[in-house]
């Protein structure tokens, strides 16, 4: 924000928001399916795929393989056995396998949710079993607000950031539900703390060294005077809520029209 000071950043109203170190992750749905049969003992009689052991292989090899063969190429669809029997000769009764289903926007995911859901529950019809399914969790886009974004990024560079990625990113929410960042502006700073990859114990372990040190020290300066800004320059919040109320209006206008587009087949019913 521009104030007459040599020590701040100088503040334009950018076209877009930047991000100081990652690039966002696509909206992804977390989805928990829990399939129900009876415990039998393994023998050369058992009937065959009329368990839980079958429906699972069943929808996680062949329906779901189904499945990536008919979506979008930009869809993911991760998942793990998260309990799968506690004995190798005995079929349990229960096993739970874990999802994170991902796509770029919302409209598409839920579709792509859809799929893997459909295809659980044909596995558990296929086999005689019960299936249950819960959706435990969901990201979705936010609103980003380039007016705080800008100053944001230019105190991290200010203040020592570094790994910086100068060009711009996607627009994304403070917080990654969507389900604040929709209603309430704001911003998300993250300087680098580590150069391990994500979600690893080298990244963990750098939590205290001097490179994590150094980059937590660099989101409290940054939030500090971004927050500093806000709170006593009256022209700043009504540019921040101008743009906020603009765009918020323009992303309600954007997922209408991607209902248009990612449109779903109406099928008749056989005859």
């Amino acid at each position: 924000m521009a104030d007459g000071s040599e020590n701040r950043p100088v503040f334009e109203l950018p076209a877009f928001a930047r991000a100081a170190q990652e690039q966002p992750a696509a909206a992804h749905v977390s989805a928990s399916h829990e399939i129900r049969g009876e415990e039998q003992a393994l023998a050369e009689d058992l009937p065959k795929d009329v368990h839980v052991l079958s429906a699972r292989d069943r929808a996680q090899q062949h329906d779901l393989a189904t499945v990536r063969a008919s979506i979008r190429p930009e869809a993911r669809i991760q998942g793990i056995i998260l309990e799968g029997g506690t004995a190798p000769n005995v079929v349990p009764d229960r096993t739970v396998a874990d999802f994170y289903i991902r796509y770029p926007d919302e409209v598409y995911l839920q579709q792509v949710v859809e799929f893997v859901d459909n295809a659980a529950k044909a596995a558990a019809l296929a086999t005689g079993t019960k299936v249950k399914i819960d959706h435990y969790g969901k990201d979705l886009d936010g609103i980003g607000v380039a007016t705080l974004g800008e100053l944001g990024f230019a105190y991290m560079k200010m203040f020592g950031a570094t790994n910086v990625i100068p060009e711009p990113g996607k627009p994304q929410g403070y917080e990654e539900t969507g389900s604040v960042s929709r209603d309430i502006p704001g911003i998300g700073l993250t300087a680098q703390s580590s150069t391990a990859s994500n979600h690893t114990y080298e990244m963990e372990a750098d939590n205290l060294r001097e490179i994590g040190h150094k980059g937590f020290t660099i989101d409290a300066e940054a939030m500090a005077a971004v927050l500093f800004d806000f709170a006593t320059h009256a022209d700043y919040r009504d540019a921040v809520k101008k743009e906020f109320t603009g765009i918020k209006a323009l992303f309600a206008e954007y997922q209408a029209a991607l209902k248009k587009v990612y449109t779903v087949p109406t099928v008749p019913d056989p005859k």
